[in-house]
């Protein structure tokens, strides 16, 4: 049976200003914790590397320090877990809500269905849960890394051009976790094409009376403002993801925020990269891909 210990640290992340108990997991039952393990499916308390050499491909993606076929969460460190539910994020099926390892997964596709806007199967190609400063993403800025989130110094994109999030095809969503900044004008999540331009934004503009989720083509096709206002300091769940009628026609892009949502539908579909947007000090807490 799979040990989770329950760890409490004395200086635990605080997330939105709650003190969130750290989830320690010990896959394996050797008795070293998965972030701290060189074989964490592999029974080796001394951590003699000779004992999981066979799950041994040469691939590091999230530089962990853990070889891929050795690596429980490959997409990333083990401790983040952003729902809490005692399932790290990189190997949670849905990190935004509490489920843990036996949440459905109807399309077999990875994802949870609570996060799954897509019926047929579309793996996860990226998780970022901010726990560290990966190299793949490029600002003009700083963007610090602290307890859990990153967090803009001034306004500036954060754009991440490793991963092309579809290539034509229906099945992509990209979710985006922030808190809602006090000053600004606009917030949110850009998917761009190969000439580095931002075809789609999903994201908040901002008025005297708060955030209203907006989408917005390049073309100029604008789906919102919504009507419904957030305050700032709000942590929001930002997803866009796009349907076909039967698979055919023009693409709709959804824009989603905790139960408000506007629609576009857009000039482009293909989308190679994602950039956060900020005109303000603005807190990401994690991006998730699930795409072809």
């Amino acid at each position: 049976m799979r040990l989770i210990s329950l760890v409490l640290l004395g200086g635990c992340t605080s997330m939105l200003g709650l003190t969130q108990t750290a989830i320690a997991i010990d896959r394996d039952g050797d008795g070293v914790y998965d972030e701290f393990d060189n074989c964490p499916d592999v029974p080796n308390a001394d951590q003699d590397p000779a004992a999981c050499a066979s799950c041994r491909t040469g691939q590091d993606l999230d530089r962990d320090g853990i070889d891929d076929g050795c690596d429980a969460c490959p997409l990333g460190i083990n401790g983040e877990d952003e729902d809490g539910d005692g399932l790290a994020d990189a190997c949670d099926p849905c990190p935004t809500v509490a489920g843990g390892a036996g949440e459905p997964d109807t399309d077999g596709d990875g994802i949870g269905d609570a996060c799954d806007r897509t019926p047929d199967p579309a793996p996860r190609r990226f998780f970022d849960g901010f726990d560290r400063d990966l190299p793949d993403w490029s600002s003009s800025s700083p963007w610090p890394v602290a307890n859990g989130a990153r967090t803009a110094s001034t306004t500036d994109t954060l754009e991440l051009y490793a991963v092309r999030v579809v290539d034509t095809d229906t099945r992509w969503t990209v979710t985006v976790g922030l808190v809602l900044p006090p000053t600004g004008d606009d917030v949110g999540v850009e998917l761009f094409d190969d000439s580095r331009r931002f075809p789609i934004v999903c994201g908040f503009v901002r008025d005297g009376t708060g955030w209203h989720l907006e989408v917005t083509d390049v073309a100029g096709a604008v789906g919102g403002p919504s009507t419904l206002a957030f305050a700032a300091g709000t942590h929001v769940d930002l997803v866009v993801y796009a349907t076909h009628a039967g698979n055919i026609g023009a693409p709709v892009v959804h824009c989603e925020a905790n139960g408000d949502a506007v629609t576009v539908t857009p000039v482009y579909e293909a989308r190679r990269g994602i950039a956060l947007h900020s005109q303000a000090a603005t807190s990401y807490e994690y991006v998730d891909l699930v795409a072809p």
